[in-house]
């Protein structure tokens, strides 16, 4: 089958494949920050955002999802409390790092990369030691590995402690409950089906109150100040975002991202592959594949680039476990799983000609 006539298909966790109404909106003239017509639609992409997720308030910003977390340990780095950072992939880690930077307090509960949090070891940590404050990714999107969101507000009524979520990978691919977060991240370019460069800030909090004690930039209190909107805001890389949030913020896009997801699924599985975890614990979009050493992750993911699909394989995380991983996130045809497949066959068998 020549593959050379089809259009790319893209399975990266970004820059995601984009509806084409969500490239209308951003080739839109460009409008300005101030206009009556802007600050009506920036309103109201806040409140179908807080609906969305139930949380208090969002803020959005120039920037990436980094930037975002940035504006958490920011805002953490208030509280004067030790907190706990909770990792078990590459951005739990950098999470971490991001918190050192800060000079947050916290201790560190660790798991192996690739695998899901052990419950009884964080309930063992909290029984022995008083936090205030609770940060980690919701969804780890080296594995896919999503956390069991009410199981940990039930922790936290128990001990008491505010939660924050790195809910980058999350937001737009799955239903997320917000409600009673103290502070998350999103961004506009993953989930929601956007272009890079809005960072999201949610938090449950809507009285947020501006500080000298903080960059400028970073306080959101002083955004809440000034109706979210103090500093410039790209239209287009917004009304991308608003397009994206309209197609993906609902029930039948999440269910035809875990159709898809299962279809692939089964499909890797005739093929000797499997996600490394379980479809309970893993966020439909991400299938992240532990390929055997004999095999190499970074030629498998040259020869797909060669016909045209595109799927994460140069991080150099992935490279260093010679992982593979196929994200469903933005607008998919159903047809890609199965050009994948497809592919993945061909390969396989070539290689299996060759040892021969």
């Amino acid at each position: 089958m020549n593959f050379s006539i089809h259009p790319t298909v893209n399975l990266l966790p970004g820059p995601v494949s984009r509806f084409p109404a969500v490239d209308r909106a951003f080739r839109q003239e460009p409008v300005s920050h101030r206009s009556q017509r802007f600050l009506h639609d920036f309103q109201s992409l806040r409140r179908s955002l807080t609906q969305l997720t139930r949380a208090g308030s969002v803020h959005l910003l120039s920037g990436s999802g980094s930037l975002a977390n940035e504006v958490i340990a920011a805002r953490l780095s208030l509280r004067k409390s030790r907190g706990l950072m909770v990792s078990c992939g590459e951005f739990g880690d950098r999470l971490i790092d991001q918190a050192q930077r800060w000079g947050l307090q916290f201790d560190t509960l660790r798991f192996p990369w690739g695998s899901a949090i052990e419950w009884q070891a964080l309930q063992d940590h909290l029984d022995a030691n008083h936090i205030d404050w609770l940060w980690t990714p919701h969804c780890e999107t080296s594995s896919g590995y999503l956390i069991d969101l009410d199981r940990l507000k039930s922790l936290s009524i128990r001990y008491n402690y505010a939660i924050c979520l790195d809910a980058v990978s999350s937001l737009g691919n799955t239903a997320v409950d917000l409600k009673g977060i103290h502070l998350a991240s999103g961004t506009s370019g993953k989930g929601f089906g956007g272009y890079p460069g809005i960072a999201l800030v949610f938090s449950a909090d809507r009285g947020l109150v501006a500080t000298d004690r903080l960059p400028a930039y970073l306080d959101i209190g002083a955004h809440q100040a000034r109706q979210g909107l103090p500093y410039t805001l790209n239209s287009n890389l917004f009304y991308a975002l608003q397009t994206g949030v309209e197609l993906t913020g609902n029930e039948a896009h999440w269910k035809k991202m875990a159709t898809l997801a299962y279809t692939l699924e089964t499909g890797l599985a005739t093929l000797g592959l499997s996600p490394m975890l379980p479809r309970s614990q893993r966020l439909p979009g991400v299938l992240t594949v532990a390929l055997p050493q004999k095999q190499s992750a970074v030629e498998l993911g040259q020869f797909l680039r060669q016909k045209g699909v595109l799927v994460s394989f140069e991080s150099q995380y992935l490279q260093a476990h010679n992982w593979i991983q196929f994200c469903l996130m933005g607008h998919q045809h159903p047809g890609n799983g199965q050009r994948l497949l497809a592919l993945l066959r061909r390969y396989f068998n070539r290689q299996t000609r060759w040892v021969a």
